[in-house]
């Protein structure tokens, strides 16, 4: 089993977007056409990258591009979902900073022959705290009880499980011996089975009911 994952890990980035393609007329979420592009990207960047593999090149160039496309995207998204208009500037700061990091990290490390994990942390630690003041502001608003019904929860849901979930992989295989790294790197697949399964539930919602109405004492 873990062999077939660590093979065809790809074929999971797909699932999603084969329920939206099935669902999207139902779809209201506009927002999700970011994962969707996130996911076609991811896609196509893993075939690239096993095609590096099997010609015996370097392919840490491919992920850690990546990287920086799937955090600048999610940033993206979670800017569209959380009602933090008026946050543009730290939205953007974030944005920009992250780039400048991973821009130096790449140069200095040289991303096309080492995998950028510190960057791959840091993108982690902002995802991983953006789903908590996600979820924070769904949860104060006695007005909006039955968030769970929306898309979003499941994307956030997905995204958060697997950058909880391999957080700490991030932070320790560059100090593991070579061996020890393909066998620990498993890992991160493993966890892109729920966030598959999540992101596909996300693509099957409607998302047509009314909101609860307020409160009202008569």
């Amino acid at each position: 089993m873990l062999n077939f994952i660590r093979e065809y890990y790809f074929i999971f980035g797909l699932i999603p977007v084969i329920f939206y393609l099935f669902f999207r007329k139902r779809l209201s979420d506009k927002g999700l056409r970011v994962i969707i592009l996130l996911l076609i990207i991811g896609f196509f960047a893993d075939i690239y990258s096993v095609y590096l593999a099997n010609h015996r090149s370097p392919n840490f160039k491919i992920f850690n591009w990546f990287i920086l496309v799937e955090t600048l995207l999610l940033l993206h998204y979670f800017y569209k979902i959380l009602p933090l208009k008026s946050h543009f500037k730290l939205f953007l700061s974030t944005a920009i900073i992250y780039t400048l990091l991973f821009l130096k990290d790449y140069y200095f490390i040289n991303g096309n022959r080492n995998y950028l994990d510190n960057i791959a942390a840091i993108e982690n630690v902002i995802v991983i705290i953006l789903s908590i003041v996600y979820f924070f502001k769904q949860i104060s608003n006695p007005n909006n009880l039955d968030f769970q019904k929306y898309p979003q929860f499941w994307v956030v849901c997905a995204y958060l499980i697997y950058f909880s979930g391999t957080l700490f992989l991030f932070l320790y295989i560059n100090t593991l011996p070579k061996a020890e790294q393909q066998n620990d790197y498993v890992l991160n697949y493993i966890f892109l089975i729920p966030k598959s399964l999540l992101l596909s539930i996300a693509m099957c919602m409607k998302n047509t009911f009314p909101q609860r109405k307020k409160f009202q004492l008569t």
